[in-house]
């Protein structure tokens, strides 16, 4: 990614057709799964190995025994790297949807060093990258003051994915969820007013970055929810962890 953004930043320099189409100071990602973790850490979360090395001190068939993701977050344990940095200045609003690296290559230090602008996705029926430990704990983690939580209870992890024949896995419709033609409008609409509130300073957006929005535009089928100010005390309380 940032090989590709400096040969963008290098075009727009030498091509004038190309400085009006695109800012390499004010750049957008949006990531789904392991590219969720991918854009995570390029908008600031850090690796955070002392949490790899307790969340995977567990051997692996229990350590995935909820969380199937663990399996390969785990296989970071092996670097020898500290203080690794792969985060990047132009990146100023980042969109993850079923990221992984929550519960254990960031962790909650790693996370909170994520101070631009953050939308997370989560589905409740993600077998691969359950929402609880992957998602809502990134979320209430995150020091961002302008971040979303956009969860799809009927979701799963394959919801905001194009489906295609040619590809190399064969997964069953029943692990797939519903069509895209459900799920594809909220991505839509959720990231384009998501990117023009925080990269084009268009401040107007903001107003579809509310629950009511999401409950004008969902669809039965599919339902959705926005929130903006869960907080972890909130969250461990619903879990049961807190009184």
């Amino acid at each position: 990614m940032k090989y590709l953004l400096d040969a963008l930043e290098q075009k727009v320099k030498t091509d004038p057709l190309w400085r009006d189409r695109f800012n390499p100071e004010q750049v957008g990602l949006i990531g789904h799964s392991l590219g969720g973790y991918t854009v995570l850490t390029l908008g600031g979360a850090q690796l955070n190995f002392n949490q790899i090395n307790k969340e995977c001190s567990t051997p692996e068939p229990n350590v995935s025994s909820f969380n199937v993701s663990k399996i390969l977050q785990c296989r970071f344990s092996s670097l020898d790297v500290n203080n690794i940095n792969l985060s990047d200045r132009r990146v100023k609003a980042v969109l993850a949807l079923n990221p992984l690296g929550g519960s254990t290559l960031l962790g909650k230090e790693g996370i909170q060093n994520i101070k631009i602008p953050l939308a997370i996705f989560a589905s409740g029926d993600d077998l691969f990258t359950p929402a609880v430990p992957e998602q809502f704990f990134p979320f209430v983690w995150s020091a961002s003051p302008h971040k979303y939580l956009v969860t799809f209870p009927k979701g799963t992890h394959f919801s905001f994915l194009e489906r295609s024949d040619r590809g190399v896995l064969v997964v069953p419709e029943t692990v797939l969820g519903e069509k895209p033609e459900y799920t594809h409008p909220y991505a839509t609409a959720l990231s384009l007013a998501f990117f023009q509130t925080y990269l084009n300073n268009r401040p107007e957006f903001a107003n579809y970055l509310t629950n009511n929005y999401v409950q004008a535009i969902a669809n039965p089928k599919f339902p959705a929810s926005l929130t903006t100010n869960f907080s972890e005390t909130q969250l461990l309380q619903s879990l049961g962890d807190n009184p």
